[in-house]
């Protein structure tokens, strides 16, 4: 699994649409490495990341024991409008089928989410892909199973 995209739409501190591209200039080396200030938003896209891919499994660090539409409720930029879309957009390099295809893991939902739930459309190359959008939560513990999600995104402190 190659991340190459990460888009945040009114999400945390991001207010508006923001682009992250984690694209590899070496493709011998796909590590991404975050640096920045105290409170910069580092942990926020390791956050974002956890939730595109897990949804209400997510083990975000600002969670705690609340329940997931409190959690999606809590995540929207404090200056987005109620009726305004908050997203987040994960693009990545997998393997399926013996073919190299591109992921991309779509979740959206507004300040008061509608059932307390997200919206969720998974796509292989640019395909809308309704089965593997309903059975996502299956499909992500194939690729990265969610008990060992953490040692491969990994926050520090310092």
């Amino acid at each position: 699994m190659i991340f190459l995209e990460l888009v945040l739409q009114n999400f945390g501190p991001y207010r508006g649409r923001q682009v992250i591209n984690f694209s590899p200039d070496n493709d011998n080396c796909p590590i991404i490495l975050l640096g920045g200030m105290n409170g910069g938003g580092k942990t926020t896209l390791m956050d974002a990341i956890r939730l595109a891919l897990y949804g209400h499994r997510a083990q975000c660090s600002t969670r705690n024991n609340l329940g997931y539409s409190e959690f999606l409720t809590q995540c929207v930029n404090s200056h987005a409008k109620p009726t305004e879309e908050t997203s987040i957009e994960l693009a990545f390099e997998h393997i399926l089928n013996n073919v190299q295809v591109v992921f991309n893991i779509r979740r959206s939902w507004t300040k008061h989410p509608k059932g307390g739930k997200d919206t969720l459309y998974v796509s292989v190359d640019k395909w809308l892909d309704d089965a593997l959008t309903k059975t996502w939560d299956e499909r992500i513990e194939d690729l990265l199973p969610l008990g060992i999600s953490n040692l491969f995104l990994l926050t520090a402190n310092k």
